[in-house]
């Protein structure tokens, strides 16, 4: 707007509030998080969801934090100054090192000098704490606890120690890793759930959150005790041996994410005490809690630099998590405290109202908050330490969190597991006629309660039981090595296009054995060992001929994966397969051949909605009778054209490679014991919303085009003749390629696809354009 010299979103913003404000009283004190700090992140823009644990560097210039702005999960760098990226580190999600960014029990941590950072992450079969560098990304050192959970890393200022959580035996407790001599050391032993390390300023004390229960909260009701409380603030001293800990921040709230202030006798922390989680700091030397923020989305990561005396949170904003950078935040102290939300002024009262009708001796208090928790700690018993006086003076009550987790909650309801499979699937209709007799299909499918054995069952009934059909498949995933087993028996009855005089009826038989390695979550190696017997009948105008073809093949493949989907197919990542199988001459009616075939695909993104797609294919079959590979038109053509006469042989039929697309070309038009393929495509939105409002009200999203350009080759042995050099200039003569456009459309139960495409022979594009309206995803 010229007028005011601001932008139309910007002053629309401000009236939804100034309304929000004005009609909503439940928001009417509370700020919105660009009110008290400055955003560094814009997810709308960015095209991001998620931009959370922001952490602070030492000098306070810099902020490292995780975002999916690129689809996948990355750590990133992030200027304070002008909130511009300065790095990417690493590919989360992508290499075997970052297999999972842990997006809910995550946390990134600085070194003391600024120069890295130390990231839990699953790496293989575990959790793992990697220390990048902060300037270029690599891996300086990756420390592996051997344990079933790692979150958290916190690194202490002498640069020399890590404190982080555990997770063994489903308990999570807190573990101290010396990065000089590689020790660790277990700091907490209990059935509560220690998260969240600060270290203190001076590196003698270690911050958490626990929720262990504590006196006034071990019973819910009568004879209903209470295993785990609201998580509370917890220090743990780690200068004197003693191993004690006692908690400066309690309640019926969630009070999480300890950060210290420069001097230890500050500490600020987010909590629900309002109903919505804000920033608190609480003075140490008395307890005083005091309000910093009063936000209405509610902070869920937060951040403090003792340095540069700035606090970096993550907020919702609208539908994603930004970052926002809040500068001197013990200046800004809000002039009141939080109004509690309705739901909690509820809560609070139903709690009340619950512990008012528990039996209690008359006259005790039954209100968290009128507890006074000043004389009471908890340290293990197994250390052996001698009795200390920490803050609050001596005689304090004690709590023994450290307890045998033989006989804790978990292992007191642990018995043997026995293995039930219960359905998970169940289809099946029947029918009868008096013509074709009795016809319909059943479908089951079953597993246990871990996954780790899956059954399924197909039949489809037609007439008589020899010409129906069954399939019976059972996979045991219990291992990294996960094997299974499928029978099958099969019946086919069609009419050749080519001949239409005859009918064809095949009858197949078999057995497929699989065996998969799983190297990462994204790189696996497979084993299929094939058995099939073909049966054919042909039905002419006189006498039935026979034939059959019996095949036992192997199967080697090496499979990479780590795309991620959209609307209509694959939008960012790769994916390949490099395969090698082998036909012997052991049986009767076999075929011999051995067949070397690899593809990859690459998933670019070159823009926040448009992608570059480049598809690389080739195969090669040698022997007696190898392999075919036929080339020409689009995957799951809907009405195609055929071209090849010798497509209906049984070699052909089951056995072939059918490689596609090739556009502008009939199916399987060109075909050979070589190949190659190779595919370009650029992917656009075409359209946002589509509404039509006659005959049917319908509303279509996010239709998207595509730009392409296929090439391929087929041919037999020596027979290679890619370019036509016979008239003016080169053409392409082996090579068959065919330029297009297309519309892919997501219609909830599959994705329509409809391309147009053109012969391309380097000297002409043209002729007659040929239609391909396909079912199913983008390759």
């Amino acid at each position: 707007m010229t007028t005011l010299g601001r932008r139309v979103e910007d002053v629309s913003e401000e009236w939804l509030r100034y309304m929000k404000r004005t009609y909503w009283p439940q928001i009417e004190d509370r700020a919105h998080p660009d009110e008290f700090a400055t955003p560094l992140t814009d997810h709308q823009e960015d095209g991001s969801t998620y931009n959370v644990f922001p952490a602070l560097s030492p000098d306070g210039d810099r902020i490292a934090f995780i975002s999916n702005r690129r689809e996948y999960l990355d750590l990133y760098i992030l200027s304070t100054l002008d909130g511009s990226v300065l790095a990417r580190l690493g590919k989360g999600e992508q290499v075997s090192q970052f297999e999972q960014m842990h997006i809910l029990r995550g946390g990134v941590a600085w070194s003391p000098d600024g120069r890295q950072l130390a990231l839990a992450a699953k790496g293989g079969i575990r959790d793992r704490i990697y220390l990048v560098d902060a300037d270029n990304g690599r891996i300086t050192r990756a420390i592996d606890p051997e344990m079933d959970g790692v979150f958290s890393p916190a690194w202490n200022g002498d640069g020399r120690r890590i404190a982080f959580v555990g997770i063994t035996s489903g308990y999570a407790d807190l573990y101290l890793y010396d990065l000089d001599d590689s020790s660790l050391t277990r700091l907490t032993r209990s059935k509560a759930y220690e998260s969240s390390p600060a270290w203190s300023a001076d590196g003698t004390m270690l911050a958490f959150v626990s929720d262990a229960v504590l006196p006034g909260q071990e019973s819910d009701a009568p004879g209903h005790p209470v295993e785990y409380g609201p998580e509370n603030i917890w220090v743990l001293d780690l200068d004197s041996g003693s191993g004690e800990a006692w908690p400066v921040v309690t309640g019926p709230f969630a009070d999480t994410a300890p950060n210290w202030g420069p001097d230890d006798e500050t500490m600020l922390f987010l909590s629900y005490r309002s109903g919505i989680r804000n920033l608190y700091e609480i003075d140490l030397t008395n307890g005083e809690i005091t309000p910093l923020t009063n936000t209405l989305n509610g902070i869920e990561t937060a951040h403090f630099s003792t340095g540069a005396n700035e606090v970096v949170f993550s907020a919702l904003n609208g539908a994603g998590f930004d970052v926002f950078l809040m500068r001197d935040p013990r200046y800004s102290r809000i002039d009141a405290t939080p109004a509690p939300t309705r739901l909690m002024t509820a809560m609070e009262q139903e709690r009340l109202d619950r512990e008012a009708r528990s039996a209690r001796p008359s006259g005790e208090s039954l209100s968290l908050l009128a507890r006074d928790y000043s004389r009471l700690r908890f340290r293990p018993v197994d250390r052996g330490f001698g009795d200390r006086e920490g803050p609050g003076g001596a005689g304090r009550d004690e709590v023994e969190l450290d307890r045998d987790l033989g006989s804790g909650v978990l292992a007191s309801t642990s018995r043997p597991y026995r293995l039930k499979l219960v359905p998970d699937v169940v289809v099946a209709n029947a029918g009868y006629s008096s013509f074709w007799g009795l016809a319909g299909s059943s479908y089951l499918e079953m597993s246990d309660i871990l996954g780790n054995h899956h059954l399924s069952m197909m039949v489809s009934l037609w007439s008589t039981l020899d010409n129906s059909n069954y399939q019976f498949t059972y996979r045991n995933l219990k291992r990294r090595w996960n094997y299974g087993v499928s029978l099958f028996w099969y019946n086919y009855f069609y009419l050749p296009e080519r001949n239409t005089r005859a009918i064809y009826g095949d009858r197949t038989a078999g057995a497929v054995a699989l065996l998969t390695y799983p190297f990462s979550r994204f790189l696996r190696f497979d084993l299929e060992t094939t058995f099939i017997g073909i049966y054919r009948k042909i039905y002419l105008t006189g006498p039935a001929t026979r034939s059959h073809r019996q095949v036992f093949m192997p199967r080697a493949s090496l499979v990479g994966d780590n795309t991620i989907p959209g609307y209509t197919g694959y939008i960012n990542g790769r994916r390949f397969r490099v395969s090698l199988s082998h036909s012997p001459p052991w049986l009767d009616h076999s075929l011999e051949f051995t067949t070397l075939d690899a593809d990859y695909r690459s998933y670019l993104r070159v823009g926040r909605e448009q992608n570059v797609v480049v598809r690389l294919a080739g195969g090669a079959s040698f022997g007696r009778q190898p392999q075919q590979f036929f080339l020409g038109g689009n995957g799951f053509w809907w009405g195609p054209r055929y071209s090849s006469a010798d497509l209906y042989q049984i070699e052909n039929m089951y056995f072939a490679s059918f490689q596609a697309p090739l556009r502008g070309f009939d199916f399987y038009e060109f075909s050979g014991d070589r190949f190659w393929l190779t595919n370009f495509e650029f992917r656009f939105p075409m359209v946002k919303i589509l509404a039509l409002g006659w005959p049917l009200r319908v509303m279509i999203r996010e239709i998207q085009g595509a730009l392409f350009w296929d090439m391929g080759m087929a041919w037999n042995g020596a027979d290679f003749d890619p370019f036509d050099t016979s008239g003016k200039g080169i053409a392409f003569g082996g090579i068959k390629s065919g330029v297009g456009l297309g519309a892919r459309m997501n219609l909830g139960l599959f994705i329509l696809r409809m391309d147009v495409a053109w012969k391309n022979t380097l000297r002409t594009v043209g002729g007659t354009p040929r239609w391909h309206i396909a079912l199913g995803p983008e390759f």
